[in-house]
């Protein structure tokens, strides 16, 4: 089971990444949101994430194991690649909030419009609206990478720490 969740997994991260990497080319994006691919990659991170987070409850035997117990499972060099993408996550969700203006793009009538919680904001060009959107997709998409990457990591390189200090305690 660990294996297929973290193939869906890796899967999930490669769309994740491919769908991020293009925002930043907004011509050539393929999952703006409100797409089907949109929806999927963000309904997928809950199919490899809460098996992840199960094993790592039963792993751990406690319902919110620490960071640092959580990095523990995973090799020094995944530790790293885990923090380095976390910390890009960060940054790039706050940049996203200074970019969106406060809303979301819209079409209400037949018109480009940034509204927030159903307040029109103001109205945008087609150019603006598309920008908008891409924006909307890159902050989403950041977070995709580190909900895909964890349980890849996990069920592919991922270790019990207490069977390595157990198996090294026997050979000593």
């Amino acid at each position: 089971m660990g294996r297929i969740v973290g193939v869906l997994a890796a899967i999930g991260l490669a769309a994740a990444v491919a769908v991020h990497v293009l925002t930043f080319f907004p011509d050539k994006a393929i999952a703006a949101s409100g797409t089907s691919l949109f929806f999927a990659l963000h309904v997928g991170i809950f199919v490899v994430f809460v098996p992840f987070v199960l094993a790592q409850r039963k792993l751990f035997g406690i319902a919110r194991p620490g960071w640092r117990a959580q990095l523990s499972v995973f090799p020094r060099w995944g530790q790293l690649l885990l923090s380095l993408v976390t910390a890009y996550a960060l940054v790039n969700f706050a940049l996203f909030f200074f970019f969106v203006e406060g809303g979301t793009p819209e079409i209400r009538g037949g018109q480009f419009v940034l509204m927030n919680h159903g307040t029109f904001i103001r109205a945008l060009t087609e150019q603006e609206y598309d920008l908008a959107r891409t924006h909307v997709t890159r902050g989403f998409s950041g977070h995709w990478i580190v909900f895909y990457l964890a349980p890849m990591l996990y069920f592919w390189f991922g270790t019990d720490p207490q069977y390595q200090s157990s198996s090294s305690d026997a050979n000593n």
